[in-house]
Formats: structure tokens, sequence, C-alpha cells
């Protein structure tokens, strides 16, 4: 949305690489951070999760991404460079927990300001 000229978001360029049974394939994505939640959207994805039920924002690769994380996001995750900063964005959803993992062109803004939506969310 566009108040006065202005977004009421922030958006970050990303690869979505997996995570969400209904979005099993890799996309290109736009990360949209809103004050009350994130939304994925791009190609054939839409996914709006809101900040309180996002559990947990932590950056991985490929080598660090456990066991039962790689069953959720499939083969991809074999796919990947393994000096690749990833994002793992783990949330409740109806369905379970979920364990969504991005490639964030300009991870190093992106990350901290999920990290603090999140935060905030909590307080």
């Amino acid at each position: 949305m566009v108040l006065f000229g202005k977004k009421d978001y922030q958006e970050f360029h990303a690869k979505y690489l997996g995570g969400h049974p209904a979005y099993p394939k890799e996309q290109d994505v736009h990360l949209r951070i809103y004050e009350d939640r994130l939304t994925v959207i791009g190609g054939h994805i839409k996914i709006d999760i809101p900040w309180a039920a996002v559990t947990d924002i932590e950056n991985t690769t490929q080598e660090k991404l456990s066991a039962a994380r790689i069953l959720l996001v499939g083969v991809l995750a074999w796919a990947w460079k393994k000096k690749d900063i990833l994002t793992l964005l783990t949330c409740k959803s109806a369905a379970g927990d979920l364990s969504l993992v991005f490639k964030i062109d300009g991870v190093e803004k992106a990350q901290p300001l999920l990290y603090s939506k999140m935060i905030a969310a909590k307080s």
C-alpha cells in the first residue's frame, strides 16, 4: 500500500528455496516487511505471516541445516551453494510449524529488520 507517496513497507528481493508444503518449487520473490506482518509475494506464491506467528529467524548455510529441516525443504537443500548465507524463518501455521528458507539480496539489512519485528511482536 502507498500512503501519501510513501510505501508502508520495506521490500527486499529474495529467492524462496522451500519450506512451505503448498509452494515446493524455488521461486524469485519479494519480501515485504510491514509493521504487523511479513508478506512473501512473487510468481505463484503469496504468503502473509503475522509477526506474532514467527517463532525464530536465523542465518544458516546448507551445512548448518539440520536433518529435520532438510527434510522440510526437500532436495533443494543439496543444490544450494555452501557459502551462501540463507535466512531460515520458522513460524506457526494452521498446518503446524513451517521453516521457510530464503536467500535474500541485502541479507545484512533485511535479517536484522526481520529479527526486530519478531522481537517487537513478542513484547
